[in-house]
């Protein structure tokens, strides 16, 4: 069929044509077709430019995900990590205990680097300290559950604000004699601010893949996996 030019800038078909893009243009013969932007078909997850689709061209860009203050769960093997920092942690007294001093004293010096191991404010198991103190203990509880967890950027950074001004609050009111050495007061503000921290970095680490993952839609060929 018998092209004609649509406003000097692309040729198409009196019925259906191709813009240099390769997306397909569907225009009227009425003569308000000039005036309307022309009607395109896209990919599904994408959308096109509005202010070149009226010159009869589109640019393909990905939706932006939407997201959701509300929580999710998510496995990675990640969190294994700060699993097994608690089980040597609680291991390392039965080790002592046990017949295996090199492992045990190991462990107890390459905690004694993170944690000031005192007694007093340790838990006790198998008959000696754990090597890390009850804070600390806690935040290695809370990374293990917070690296499973997903939600916004927003909603992370508010629980860290908040969890961390926790354990501000729980060390000032000990130092004016507000309450006295509370292990379980000292672990669960640790829990929360090892699971805040961690819901942070996963919400991190994600949103940096999904930003490669759409330059890699708006541009193929030009970023590696």
């Amino acid at each position: 069929m018998k092209g004609r030019t649509f406003r000097g800038a692309v040729r198409v078909t009196n019925e259906f044509g191709f813009s240099p893009e390769g997306i397909r243009i569907q225009l009227s013969e009425s003569a308000r077709s000039e005036e309307s932007a022309p009607e395109t078909e896209f990919p599904q997850g994408l959308k096109p430019n509005s202010t070149l689709a009226a010159y009869g061209t589109a640019k393909a860009v990905p939706l932006q995900p939407q997201k959701s203050d509300g929580f999710s769960f998510r496995w990675t093997w990640w969190a294994l990590t700060p699993v097994a920092l608690v089980c040597a942690a609680i291991l390392t007294p039965y080790l002592l205990r046990n017949g295996s001093l090199p492992i045990g004293f190991a462990l107890e010096r390459g905690f004694a680097l993170v944690c000031h191991q005192r007694p007093e404010r340790s838990f006790w198991m198998f008959g000696g300290q754990v090597a890390v103190c009850a804070r600390c203990l806690g935040i290695y509880c809370g990374a293990a559950l917070g690296l499973l967890l997903r939600t916004s950027r927003r909603t992370a950074l508010q629980l860290l604000i908040a969890a961390a001004a926790l354990n501000l609050l729980d060390v000032i009111s000990e130092s004016f004699g507000l309450h006295t050495n509370w292990l379980n007061v000292r672990f669960a503000p640790g829990l929360a601010l090892g699971a805040a921290a961690a819901i942070l970095v996963s919400v991190g680490v994600q949103g940096n893949r999904e930003q490669h993952y759409s330059r890699a839609i708006q541009y193929p060929g030009r970023l590696r996996p």
